[in-house]
Order: C-alpha cells, then structure tokens, then sequence
C-alpha cells in the first residue's frame, strides 16, 4: 500500500494503517526532531508530531509526501516548544539562586564550549542533510527546495558537494 491509500484506509478507522505509518516513518521523524532539540525532548517532540499528524488526517494534501507533511508538523512542534522554553526562561523573576539552578548547570567556560561545540557539530552535519532527505527520506529536489528555502540550483550544488565529500571521506 501507498501512503495514500494507507491515509485513506486510517481514515476509515483502519488501525493496521496507523501502525504502518507510525512504523514507516518513525526513524526520519526521530532523526529530523533530533535535529532542533536535545535530550528527552526528542521522544516527546516525535510522539507529539505522530499525535498532531494522526488527529489532523483529514486535512492531509495529497499533492504532497506524507513526509513532507510530518516534517512541516515536527518542525513546527518543535518551534512551539523551543519558544515556550524561551517564554518559561524570561517569565521567571530573576532571583540569582533559582535562575542559576533552573537555567544551566554549566559554569560560564563551560557554556562557550558547549556552545561552540554545537556550532561545530551542525556545521559538519549540515552539509549531509541534504543526503539524508535525498537519499533516506525519498525526498525529490523539489521537496528538498520547499524544505530548505532553497533555490533548485543551490539544492543540486548541496547533493553534489556532499556526495563528493562523502565519497572522499570513505576513500579515506
């Protein structure tokens, strides 16, 4: 089955095809969520996008991938929760013993490396995203360029530059 007609037929109240969904695309939702946040939200923010995608099914188009559709809920999920963090942060009163206890267990050194670390971390992934969502995900050049907000000539550049890169990291 398509994940069209397994929409359909989860509409219908069909279980099996909620199972299939759920099933198929788990692992690129996980590795897609891991991408915006850390830790235990990652779980959360993929139960919460499967939740959202299964409540909303009726609303699915057709004219796109379903996981183009789920990227678009996970993306979006994830957002709401990194500014509603961002909104509990601020909202507190700033009383030193509580802020320091509530916001970060890091000494200020210890912040700048972690910080710099995650720079440098997304900057080695960012240019294999494009063959994860090429290559794993299925996702044609025009479904990347949605994603991206990318012109269609600089999503063909990413594919080809990280292929080569790739290739000569395993030549290695």
């Amino acid at each position: 089955m398509n994940d069209i007609e397994l929409t359909q037929t989860a509409l219908q109240g069909n279980q099996l095809s909620y199972s299939r969904l759920f099933y198929k695309y788990y692992k690129p939702v996980f590795f897609f969520v891991n991408k915006f946040v850390l830790g235990e939200d990652v779980l959360d923010m993929v139960q919460v996008t499967f939740i959202k995608a299964f409540v909303n099914l009726s609303k699915y188009d057709v004219k796109y991938t379903f996981i183009t559709w789920l990227y678009r809920i996970a993306e979006n999920s994830c957002k709401d929760l990194l500014r509603s963090k961002e909104h509990r942060i601020s909202g507190n009163s700033f009383d030193c013993d509580t802020l320091e206890v509530e916001c970060c267990d890091l000494l200020p050194d210890e912040q700048l490396i972690k910080q710099e670390s995650e720079k440098l971390f997304k900057k080695l992934l960012t240019p294999y995203l494009v063959l994860q969502m090429f290559y794993l995900d299925d996702l044609s050049y025009l479904e990347i360029q949605e994603k991206m907000n990318l012109p269609m000539g600089s999503v063909k550049q990413k594919i080809f530059r990280a292929k080569a890169r790739l290739k000569e990291k395993l030549e290695q």
